[in-house]
C-alpha cells in the first residue's frame, strides 16, 4: 500500500502504508476488493495500491537506505 487508509464503513478495511495486500476484485476503477495478510477483506481506494513487482524492481535499483527513504518516504535525506 503506498498510503495508509483508515476504513471509513462497514465493507472498507484499514490497511497500512507498506503492507502488502492481495487484490481479490479491481471491477470497480475507484476501489478494489482487497484481502489483508491477516484474513480480514474489505474496499480500499485504487489509488492507494501499488503492484509488489514495482516496487521491488525499484528496490533492486537503489540501495536499501535509498529505497527506504526516497521511493517509501519512510525518512528524511
Amino acid at each position: 500500500m503506498l498510503y495508509t487508509f483508515i476504513a471509513r464503513d462497514e465493507n472498507d478495511v484499514s490497511v497500512e502504508r507498506g503492507e502488502f495486500v492481495t487484490v481479490l476484485n479491481r471491477e470497480d476503477p475507484d476501489w478494489f476488493w482487497i484481502v489483508r495478510s491477516d484474513g480480514q477483506e474489505g474496499f480500499v481506494p485504487s489509488g492507494f495500491v501499488y503492484p509488489a513487482d514495482v516496487v521491488q524492481s525499484m528496490y533492486l535499483h537503489y540501495s536499501s537506505f535509498d529505497f527506504v527513504v526516497r521511493v517509501l518516504g519512510l525518512g528524511q535525506v
